[in-house]
């Protein structure tokens, strides 16, 4: 048996993919040889379709694609300080004012509005 590789890139992952795809391997195979050698947690058999996917349609490169925006837990915790600050200014504004002001969706201020402890209380 193959000893387990504890540490791996996404990069490196993706490359033997790319080598196993190419000797025509079959996605579940492909998966079945990175979970003997890498774990469980390597990537999922729909990922590893993906990839494979990737490669016979033309692409050579092993790097993810970079991503325009924000990063999600950065943007929720600068999102909660933007809408703690304008409920705080008024405490009467309305769901659909901060999700206008703010430009975010009505979704993702409802959450944050109940991760920072506020509701709504009638007089």
């Amino acid at each position: 048996m193959v000893d387990r590789l504890e540490q791996w890139s996404k990069q490196e992952v993706c490359a033997v993919i790319r080598f196993l795809n190419a000797k025509m391997m079959s996605v579940v195979e492909i998966h079945r040889q990175l979970v003997d050698v890498y774990g469980k947690g390597v990537m999922s058999c729909q990922s590893v379709a993906k990839w494979c996917t990737k490669f016979r349609t033309g692409r050579v490169t092993t790097v993810d694609c970079v991503r325009s925006g924000r990063s999600t837990i950065v943007g929720m915790a600068e999102n909660k300080i933007d809408i703690e600050h304008v409920i705080l200014e008024n405490r009467r504004i309305i769901i659909t004012e901060l999700t206008h002001n703010l430009g975010l969706s009505r979704r993702t201020v409802s959450r944050s509005i109940e991760q920072l402890g506020y509701h709504k209380v009638c007089a």
